[in-house]
């Protein structure tokens, strides 16, 4: 009696989408998103990341850059930074394909990189949130994510702002 209750449970967790039991295919709208190396904003300007490879292959270093036209304003290599090893990155929309947006008002737009630690619990990744300021990037906050299913850093503009205002 006891094995089929437990059959029983077992089919219906399974019934449950987000039960641990379900084995999801990855996301091809995602997997499109984790392309995206390169974003040019409106005025022009360039944001591009970069994977960096030593003698053995890729290494777990990112180049993140802000360029106009042929000159570069601003350039950082992360490596183990914001709590998490950068084996790899992507830009990842703010919210509803938006990839910059003033979200606080202070004139300057931001963007997110969603950044992937080299593990297998893609489900607690990071997402770093930038202003882009006149020729550097700044770090703003950081946001929990899923890197192999989250499509965007927010749900809406709305939900953005509200925690950007008030990030905990």
């Amino acid at each position: 009696m006891l094995k089929k209750l437990l059959i029983f449970i077992t089919f219906l967790l399974s019934l449950n989408p987000n039960s641990p039991l379900t084995a999801r295919m990855p996301d091809p709208y995602v997997e499109k998103l984790q392309e995206k190396k390169y974003l040019k904003l409106s005025d022009g300007r360039e944001v591009v990341l970069v994977r960096l490879f030593n003698e053995n292959g890729p290494s777990n270093h990112m180049r993140l850059f802000l360029r106009q036209k042929e000159k570069v304003l601003w350039d950082v290599t992360y490596h183990e930074d914001f709590e998490t090893v950068w084996a790899d990155a992507h830009f990842l929309p703010l919210y509803d394909k938006e990839y910059s947006s003033d979200l606080n008002s202070d004139g300057f737009s931001e963007i997110a990189v969603a950044v992937w630690h080299g593990g297998n619990a893609m489900q607690f990744c990071r997402s770093i949130i930038f202003t882009i300021e006149e020729n550097k990037l700044a770090v703003l906050t950081t946001r929990e994510i899923n890197y192999e299913f989250s499509r965007s850093v927010f749900k809406s503009r709305e939900e953005a702002i509200l925690k950007i205002a008030s990030p905990k």
